[in-house]
This record gives structure tokens, sequence and C-alpha cells, in this order.
């Protein structure tokens, strides 16, 4: 009968090469998977990246066009354009209905952190369009209400002017220290 102490003194060289295959062998195919791995999720970042910035692309199209169309409206409610003031009041659903769909799949890549600032803008935006209204409404029935027209005079130059671009500034600053742009 052979003993451990003799197979190993005899055989000694045939074992250190099997062990160090074996361990070779271990360490690459663990070397691979981890490579595969690492490379899958850097391709999911990739892919779930390229789809926030599509997103926030439609989402800037969008919140240009709604803008403009409220600026376009409260100028023609301003200057009691009626026939103007109709036909921008036909393509302003529209253009709620596309800021409203392009902010909910932006959301989808957003923290909460970030969310903010664009619901900021959503809020002031729907603000806007709610004094349009009431506006319209108020001349409608022949009744004004001051306090709406100073409210209304008041858009121009402080949201507007001021603080849909500070809102967009602060996404502008979010996006690129997320893309790590300096």
């Amino acid at each position: 009968m052979i003993t451990l102490n003799k197979l190993l003194s005899d055989y000694w060289s045939q074992i250190a090469l099997i062990i160090g295959i074996t361990t070779s062998g271990i360490g690459y195919i663990l070397k691979v998977f981890l490579s595969w791995n690492l490379k899958r999720k850097e391709i999911t970042f990739s892919k779930v990246r390229e789809a926030k910035l599509v997103e926030l692309k439609l989402f800037f199209e969008s919140y240009i066009q709604l803008e403009s169309h409220l600026r376009s409206l409260r100028l023609a409610v301003a200057q009691g354009h009626e026939t103007s003031e109709k036909e921008i009041r036909q393509t302003l659903t529209d253009s709620w209905l596309k800021f409203n769909l392009h902010l909910t799949y932006l959301k989808i890549f957003l923290s909460s952190d970030e969310i903010e600032p664009f619901e900021k803008i959503q809020s002031e935006l729907e603000n806007i369009n709610k004094k349009l209204d009431f506006f319209t409404i108020d001349k409608q029935h022949g009744t004004i209400d001051s306090d709406l027209i100073k409210e209304l005079r008041v858009l121009g130059p402080e949201v507007f002017l001021k603080r849909l671009p500070e809102l967009l500034n602060i996404i502008q600053k979010n996006l690129k220290k997320d893309l790590k742009i300096d």
C-alpha cells in the first residue's frame, strides 16, 4: 500500500502541475464571468443613459412648444385678438398633451431631487394657463378682476423672463453633474 507521503514525494511535480492548471482554469473562468457581468451592466447603463437623453430632448422640445404657445396666448389675450386666441387655444391642448407625456416618461429616469425643477416648471406653466383662462372667462362675462390683471402683467417679466429660466438653469446644472460635464 502506498502512503500519502510516498505519493507526494514521488509525484510532487505532477500534483503541483495539476493543482496549478486547475487553479488557473478556475481563475480564468471567474475572470471571464466577472468581465461578462461587468460588460452587461455597462451596456445596460449606457442604454438607460441614452434613453434618458432622448426623453430629455423630447421634453425640451415639448416645453419650448408649450411655452411659445402660452406666450402667444398671453399676447393675444392682452391685445384682444380673439381669432388668434382661438387658433392658439386649438393647438394648446396638443402642446399640453405632448408636454405632460414627455414629462411622465422622463420621470422614469430621474431621481426625486432631479424631478423637482421639472414639476415646478409644470406648475408655473399650469398657473399661467389658468390665469389666462380665468381672464378670458371673466372677459366673456363682462367682469374684470383687477388682481388678475396685475398677475397677468407680471407674467412676462417675472415668470417668462425670470422664474422659468432659473428652473431651466437648475435642470442644466443637474444634467451636467449627472453626465459629468464641467
